[in-house]
């Protein structure tokens, strides 16, 4: 990861054999002004963002990434109006994910698949009316 004033870059490796990455953040949140770019092997990776701390996520400046990204947040995720999401496929969860799911890239929560509580986009650009979730 490095940073240059509001800006921040990720840089992720896939896991061995696999097709996504898994990081666990104390806290994560985009303020307004500021970019957080994923930069992930291809497009089809998938980088599952696990926050563990108890603070929520507010998603204020912009979020980016050529691959995909998974945002879990029990603690919940605000998206402010104004803020652009631009990756190739953005899912935000309050759901929570096991270790074990999270390592294997498994998109589950308690032993079943995510069907409520969470927000998924596949379009490669959004740009955020006030949302919470």
């Amino acid at each position: 990861m490095s940073q240059q004033g509001g800006n921040v870059l990720v840089t992720t490796q896939n896991g061995p054999g696999t097709s996504h990455s898994a990081i666990n953040w104390q806290s994560f949140s985009v303020p307004g002004g500021s970019t957080t770019r994923f930069q992930q092997p291809t497009a089809a990776s998938l980088s599952i963002n696990r926050v563990v701390g108890g603070n929520p996520s507010a998603i204020y400046g912009t979020l980016s990434s050529n691959g995909r990204l998974v945002l879990v947040n029990p603690s919940g995720i605000a998206v402010g109006a104004g803020a652009v999401v631009d990756t190739a496929g953005f899912t935000a969860s309050t759901l929570r994910m096991s270790d074990a799911d999270a390592l294997a890239g498994r998109l589950v929560s308690a032993g079943t698949a995510w069907a409520a509580a969470r927000w998924r986009w596949t379009a490669r650009s959004w740009r955020a009316a006030a949302t919470r979730c």
